[in-house]
């Protein structure tokens, strides 16, 4: 059975021209006897392999999307869980043969339901993006008193507010991002082509920048997810022995695959969803 057929008949009926119809007012129906064909197909049922083939497709298809549209928002690993569940029921509505009029209906509004969900989580997250630095630190569970040595922001911003503010405290604190207004303490480079020195940090942070955008990579499976990965080896490396690794979100994916001998992982929750951790070099 072709997945390719069946994700673009759901595509067209479901979303798109569906949703165009639903919107004028005009009857949805299979237009075609290939969509009618595809629509048999699933009435019929599918395997389980093909049916989380065609899930994943229609999910990632709707992932793909929304980050054309919203490129800088970010997706939490329950908006992944939100946008598979949506799909669920759309597949469900047609395995139950319900009519094609019912089905966009509902679809349309759990669709509507999945991005206030987004939508809300991306408020919050521009909320913390205005914290103080002295606040920032501590979400991500570092003491002033403790920082020392050389130090390292990745995600620093523009302005780089909170190296600004460590440097006024006659620390030597250094901030990465891809754009941000270049001086000696601020680089503009993308952190997947920098060549970290070995051995050269004593703190590195990352608030929602570095591990966000890798949980993303991750969750969606994209073409990046392997120099995330080698990134991630890379920044590691560049600690000090017992220098720490501070960031949120946590990726717990990639920390249980750490060599216990080399490294220590603490994880600890910021509120009810949210955790940051922590990862000190041993040797």
């Amino acid at each position: 059975m072709e997945i390719e057929k069946l994700y673009q008949y759901i595509i067209t009926t479901f979303e798109g021209e569906g949703f165009q119809k639903m919107i004028l007012g005009q009857k949805i129906e299979p237009t075609t006897k290939d969509e009618c064909t595809e629509r048999q197909k699933l009435e019929e049922g599918l395997e389980e392999k093909l049916y989380q083939q065609l899930l994943k497709r229609l999910a990632m298809n709707f992932v793909e999307q929304f980050f054309h549209v919203n490129s800088k928002k970010p997706l939490k690993k329950q908006h992944y869980i939100a946008i598979l569940e949506m799909y669920q029921k759309l597949l469900n509505g047609i395995f139950e043969q319900k009519t094609d009029e019912m089905i966009l209906k509902e679809h349309f509004e759990e669709m509507k339901k999945v991005m206030d969900q987004i939508n809300m989580g991306c408020e919050h997250e521009h909320e913390k993006r205005d914290y103080t630095p002295s606040f920032l630190l501590e979400i991500l569970g570092i003491p002033e008193k403790e920082l020392k040595g050389k130090i390292l922001e990745l995600g620093c911003g523009k302005e780089g507010k909170l190296v600004k503010y460590l440097r006024s405290k006659n620390l030597e604190a250094y901030g990465l991002d891809m754009e941000v207004d270049e001086n000696e303490f601020l680089e503009e480079e993308d952190w997947l082509q920098k060549e970290f020195p070995l051995e050269e940090y004593d703190v590195i942070f990352s608030h929602l920048a570095f591990s966000k955008h890798f949980l993303q990579e991750h969750l969606s499976q994209s073409g990046e997810f392997v120099e995330y990965a080698s990134t991630y080896m890379k920044i590691l490396g560049a600690l000090k022995v017992n220098g720490k690794f501070y960031y949120t979100p946590s990726l717990d994916f990639i920390e249980e695959l750490l060599p216990e001998d080399q490294y220590e992982v603490m994880n600890e929750f910021i509120d009810e969803e949210n955790m940051r951790t922590i990862i000190k070099r041993l040797k």
